[in-house]
């Protein structure tokens, strides 16, 4: 996994996590993984639609 993580990155890669998820769980943002970003599903759904390669879990 972490290689994958770091490939991921260095070809450009970006993390979004939902912040409703996130917060819920009350999470530090100062934890997030190299190349994360608290994103909605809005500006997710907008970058898929512009045909962007997407993986959820």
């Amino acid at each position: 996994m972490q290689r994958m993580h770091e490939q991921f990155q260095q070809k450009g890669g970006t993390f979004y996590v939902c912040p409703i998820c996130f917060n819920e769980r009350r999470l530090d943002a100062d934890q997030l993984v190299a190349g994360a970003e608290l994103k909605g599903a809005t500006p997710l759904m907008e970058f898929a639609a512009e045909g962007a390669m997407t993986f959820t879990y």
